[in-house]
C-alpha cells in the first residue's frame, strides 16, 4: 500500500528533497514542503472576488514554526495546516471522492540553490517511493501542481506524472497527477534567502475565496540535508 511519494530534484550536483506527499488509511492527502534550515510560517489567505493574482506577504502569515507544517487535505473535504505554533482552519470543501481531475494544490521552489540535498538512497518500490524530477537546462526555479480525480486518469492539465491509490473506503483508486514546470529564478542568484512555497485548501471549481499558504525560507548558504 502506498503511504509516501517523496518528491526529489536532480539539480545536477545533487539530489535535493522539494516536497513528501503522505496518503491515510482513508486516502487523505497530507503535503510536507521542504526548506533548508528554515522557519516556516503558515495561515490562512484571502482571494478576494475579482482579483486576478494574490501576492502572499510571508511575514504577515499568523503561525510559524521550525519544523515543517502539513498541509491535510482530507478525504472528507476539510483542509488545515498544522504545526509547531497550532492549527490553522479547517476550511470545509469537497470530498476527494468527488474530484474530477481539479487541481488542489501548488508546490513552488524558487531557487533550487534553496533545497535541501537529499541525504538517503532512493527507493523505487514499496510503501515510500521517490520520484526524481529533472528540470529543463538552465532553469532554477520549479512549480509542482497537485490534482486529484476519483474516476479515471484524467486531468484538468496535461500531467508528466500519474498515480494512484486504492483505500477500502474508495469504489474506485483515487488517481493523482503531477504537472511540473521549470521556470527562470523567482529571486536573484545572489539573494541571501530563499525557500519554498505551498498552496492548497480552495474550494473546487472557484475563482476566489480562502486558501493555506505555507512558506519555508532560509539562507542560501547555510542548506543542509535537515530532517523531514
Amino acid at each position: 500500500m502506498l503511504r509516501e511519494v517523496r518528491i526529489l530534484l536532480d539539480r545536477g550536483d545533487a539530489l535535493c528533497r522539494v516536497c513528501k506527499l503522505a496518503f491515510g488509511d482513508d486516502a487523505s492527502l497530507y503535503i510536507l514542503p521542504t526548506a533548508g534550515l528554515a522557519t516556516y510560517h503558515y495561515g490562512q489567505v484571502a482571494h478576494a472576488k475579482g482579483q486576478r493574482d494574490v501576492q502572499i506577504h510571508w511575514p504577515g502569515l499568523p503561525y510559524a514554526s521550525k519544523r515543517v507544517p502539513k498541509i491535510s487535505i482530507h478525504e472528507s473535504g476539510h483542509v488545515h495546516v498544522k504545526g509547531e505554533a497550532g492549527k490553522s482552519g479547517p476550511l470545509i470543501g469537497t470530498p476527494l471522492s468527488e474530484y474530477r481531475g481539479e487541481h488542489v494544490a501548488t508546490i513552488t521552489a524558487d531557487h533550487f540553490a534553496a533545497l535541501p540535498r537529499y541525504p538517503s538512497a532512493v527507493r523505487t518500490e514499496g510503501e515510500v517511493v521517490d520520484l526524481i524530477l529533472d528540470p529543463q537546462p538552465g532553469m532554477a526555479s520549479l512549480a509542482v501542481m497537485l490534482y486529484i480525480n476519483a474516476e479515471d486518469a484524467v486531468f484538468g492539465d496535461d500531467c508528466q506524472i500519474t498515480g494512484g491509490l486504492m483505500r477500502p473506503n474508495l469504489d474506485a483508486p483515487l488517481r493523482f497527477g503531477l504537472r511540473t514546470v521549470s521556470r527562470p529564478p523567482l529571486i536573484a542568484a545572489a539573494s541571501d534567502v530563499g525557500g519554498i512555497t505551498a498552496i492548497a485548501g480552495w474550494l473546487r471549481g472557484a475563482s476566489h475565496g480562502p486558501f493555506f499558504a505555507v512558506r519555508g525560507q532560509s539562507p542560501l548558504s547555510a542548506v543542509s540535508p535537515g530532517a523531514l
